[in-house]
């Protein structure tokens, strides 16, 4: 923090796979004591308390943008067809109930947060749609591997990003 208050940024992005640490997951667990063991209970007291503290601190040094999450994929999407070798693309879905279940505390807690100095961008939006969280949309494939966006991707969401970053100022 003392870094940040020193460089006095412009603007300060957060940007997390949030939905590795809600309160359904077993895939990581946070804590903020040293020698702490992380667990489900240091995890969503970190989530719930810590997270919310320090984007308020960092929106009194400058206006902050965090991410929601967005799925993360079961597998690889398939992003070929070889026909020679059985290949065929497939889209890789994941259920949006489930998705919003496995990003309940984190939503809840941004929504929680009234500081007009952080803004929040859901990318989810853009590939969350009817039942289905979608891998690509149209002719966008959203998805580099099971979590992290495309090249393409991202240029889905550039006027979406380019809005936020002039509000924020």
């Amino acid at each position: 923090m003392h870094f940040i208050e020193r460089t006095k940024p412009d603007q300060t992005f957060v940007i997390a796979a949030w939905n590795n640490y809600g309160d359904q997951t077993t895939r990581d667990f946070l804590t903020d004591v040293g020698d702490e063991e992380a667990t489900a209970v240091s995890n969503h007291r970190v989530i719930t308390e810590g997270i919310p503290k320090t984007l308020v601190a960092l929106s009194k040094v400058s206006p902050v943008i965090a991410f929601r999450s967005w799925p993360i994929l079961p597998r690889l999407p398939n992003l070929r067809s070889v026909t020679l070798l059985g290949l065929s693309r497939t889209e890789v879905t994941v259920a949006k109930d489930d998705f919003l279940l496995d990003n309940h505390t984190i939503n809840q807690t941004f929504d929680a947060i009234g500081d007009p100095g952080i803004l929040f961008f859901d990318p989810a939006k853009k590939v969350c749609m009817d039942a289905f969280c979608h891998s690509e949309v149209g002719r966008t494939k959203f998805y580099e591997d099971t979590y992290h966006i495309s090249p393409q991707g991202a240029l889905r969401f550039a006027a979406e990003i380019n809005e936020l970053l002039h509000v924020g100022r």
